[in-house]
């Protein structure tokens, strides 16, 4: 199959959302007083701010039908701010680190799922995992039937659902243990269903390219 173009406005919108999960719960931590240095929740919102802003600017011309396109360099560039924003929020947080980490990681839970079903997928067809295919999330909804709006309006929909679960942790002030205990299975059954769900359509695909099942199977 050719490969599916990237969606528009899908990384930007992902990015913009976690980003506004992790401002929360950079302002959580400055209220409640996990932090034990007040110039690092200081950094922590300005980069957090500069990541929003550069995404906010970028958005209403990248979302469908887009006029500038952000490419390889500009969704690294984000991965990178969110993963790098992650790790800003563990030299002065001591004991509630690995609650912190767990809980930003869930906020930016689809695109982490992506790549490792990607890494996964590719190992496993022996292929680089730097090889494209059409098996990423998007491309799943895309090749279901959803048109390009509705595959982004759905994926910024569990992004927000990851967010909330994400903030509403910290908010409670669960142990980092507990919420692995409760996301952890969840997760792990999302990433199960993701994968064989990919298996089967590329399986019924190949099929239909032979002829062997017809568009009412599919």
């Amino acid at each position: 199959h050719d490969l599916p173009k990237p969606l528009d406005g899908l990384a930007a919108g992902l990015c913009g959302i976690a980003n506004c999960g992790f401002l929360l719960v950079a302002a959580l931590v400055a209220q409640q007083g996990f932090s034990q240095d007040p110039v690092m929740d200081i950094v922590r919102i300005c980069v957090i701010l500069a990541t929003l802003g550069a995404v906010a600017g970028f958005l209403p011309y990248n979302f469908n039908p887009a006029s500038i396109f952000m490419g390889d360099a500009g969704s690294l560039l984000l991965g990178y701010l969110c993963m790098a924003t992650v790790l800003l929020f563990t030299p002065d947080t001591g004991a509630y680190a690995p609650k912190l980490v767990t809980a930003l990681l869930i906020i930016y839970a689809i695109p982490i799922t992506d790549t490792l079903l990607a890494i996964i997928r590719r190992k496993a067809q022996g292929k680089s995992i730097t090889a494209p295919d059409n098996g990423h999330i998007h491309h799943l909804l895309r090749r279901s039937g959803f048109g390009v709006k509705q595959t982004v309006v759905l994926l910024y929909a569990g992004a927000v659902v990851f967010a909330v679960i994400g903030v509403g942790m910290v908010y409670l002030d669960l142990q980092w243990r507990y919420m692995l205990a409760v996301f952890f299975p969840l997760y792990s059954f999302m990433m199960v269903v993701i994968f064989h769900y990919s298996q089967n359509l590329t399986l019924r695909e190949q099929l239909k390219a032979e002829g062997q099942l017809d568009d009412r199977a599919l």
